[in-house]
């Protein structure tokens, strides 16, 4: 048993508690090598991967990357309501339809694209309600973004639907996605054109409220994208791009667990604006953009200090709960 197996131990106890607090249910929360990540809903079961790319982290980082897979995956449990789901990928699918042709990869599709930018919605929920992850939040979201850039011979249809993903859950660019895609290209105007959309969606208090902004996005990867999508529709080309369609195969194995059980989510208080264009300290000219921005915070949620609370009172997630939450599971713990 190496170390990180002794983490995995030690976090497995202290998660599967401070989930079933935080989602007000009593969970069971499995810590494993490898996988991915996932909560079902019927057996209340949330998976926590520890991710090859994380296991070279000091064992304090290790347990901050865990620590934010299983809040992410508990915001699931709290704010995604998969009858709403079901109706936003029938509208879409309808839409897509006509071009990819009347089959699965076409709904697989359409609900790759919503989970992109449900995850931002989820997250943006998150520390809206708990202002102390909101650093957990980023730097898991930033370390991410630098281990994951764009690769070498992606399908420009891979890299758009991952960018998708990155402006939800950070409000960037993935890295490497403006050496692919100069500003006077195509995909980098219609990405510029998406950004009100996916800001409306990931602020929105429901799936069904961020409906039409979903559909705006779909709408916008059809224009983009229509001579592409007309040819997967045809007799000879049935299949979506290669690394696209391992992307979603991977993307669907995780959301497979949550089934389609209904689930009675909660309304998030979300109305916060979590998407921007970030300044750097490079120029100042309005027309570059670097990495590291100057105020992060200003485009990223935050909720406004009303109480004036001490900010050192909020550096972590943990102590968050109210005393009716606690209650709550109480209840739960005596089921």
């Amino acid at each position: 048993m190496d170390t990180i197996d002794r983490l995995m131990i030690g976090m497995e106890r202290r998660m599967t508690k401070l989930l079933s607090i935080f989602s007000r249910e009593h969970l069971r929360v499995q810590i494993s090598r490898g996988g991915n990540s996932f909560t079902n809903l019927t057996k209340k079961v949330i998976r926590i991967a520890v991710y090859p790319f994380d296991e070279c982290l000091p064992p304090e980082q290790l347990a901050n990357a865990i620590k934010f897979l299983g809040y992410h995956e508990a915001s699931h449990r709290r704010w995604t309501d998969l009858s709403q789901s079901n109706i936003l990928h029938d509208e879409a699918f309808d839409l897509l339809k006509p071009l990819m042709g009347d089959k699965q990869s076409t709904m697989d599709f359409a609900h790759d694209i919503l989970n992109s930018i449900e995850d931002g919605r989820i997250e943006n929920a998150l520390v809206s309600e708990y202002e102390g992850l909101k650093s957990l939040r980023d730097w898991y979201r930033l370390r991410y973004r630098e281990i994951s850039p764009v690769q070498e011979g992606s399908s420009g249809l891979l890299v758009v639907r991952n960018d998708i993903l990155a402006l939800a859950t950070t409000g960037l660019h993935q890295k490497g996605f403006e050496e692919m895609f100069p500003p006077e290209s195509d995909e980098a105007k219609a990405m510029d054109r998406l950004v009100p959309a996916i800001t409306e969606y990931v602020t929105s208090r429901t799936m069904l409220e961020g409906k039409d902004a979903y559909l705006s996005i779909i709408n916008t990867l059809i224009d983009l994208y229509s001579p592409v999508l007309e040819k997967l529709a045809g007799p000879d080309i049935i299949e979506l791009p290669e690394d696209l369609k391992e992307a979603i195969r991977k993307s669907l194995e995780e959301q497979s667990n949550l089934n389609n059980e209904r689930q009675n989510a909660e309304s998030a208080d979300n109305n916060h604006q979590i998407i921007g264009f970030l300044m750097d300290d490079a120029e100042e000219d309005g027309e570059t953009s670097g990495d590291r921005p100057d105020i992060f915070i200003d485009l990223r949620t935050k909720k406004e200090d009303e109480n004036n609370k001490n900010e050192d009172s909020k550096e972590t997630g943990d102590s968050t709960n109210s005393d009716e939450t606690s209650e709550d599971n109480a209840k739960s713990y005596s089921d």
